[in-house]
């Protein structure tokens, strides 16, 4: 099949697919002339890269675990990377949570000082040390 087949098949742009390709995450792609043609086993390859982009994983973490091998994926380092990811996520909610915390105190002494005063002139010190 050939790119643009491939590409409505996975969701994937041709670019997309042509990227994949170079840095090695598909094999190397026979030709049919100037033509790349794929298979199906680049259809699951494909796919499994969006869905592993879907869940956070750049494509540098992808190439080191599938590096353009179509054979059976070695799965416990596949589940510890997912371990991994987890961990990362978990650090960034936090640091969202305390950002998001910071954030309120913030809009809460700005309410406090209009409800004081409509003409409110608080300062970026006073906002900062809520």
């Amino acid at each position: 099949m050939y790119i643009g087949k491939l590409a409505k098949l996975t969701g994937a742009t041709p670019k997309a697919i042509r990227h994949y390709e170079s840095i090695g995450l598909l094999r190397s792609v026979k030709r049919q002339g100037a033509y790349r043609t794929y298979t199906d086993e680049d259809v699951e390859v494909v796919r499994l890269i969006k869905l592993a982009q879907s869940a956070g994983f750049r494509l540098a973490e992808l190439k080191a675990t599938l590096g353009g091998s179509y054979e059976l994926p070695n799965w416990q380092r596949i589940v510890y990377m997912i371990q991994q990811k987890m961990t990362e996520i978990e650090q960034e909610i936090g640091q969202m949570e305390k950002r998001r915390a910071t954030l309120r105190e913030y809009a809460s002494e700005i309410e406090k000082c209009l409800r004081q005063n409509p003409d409110c002139r608080i300062s970026y010190r006073e906002i900062a040390k809520a």
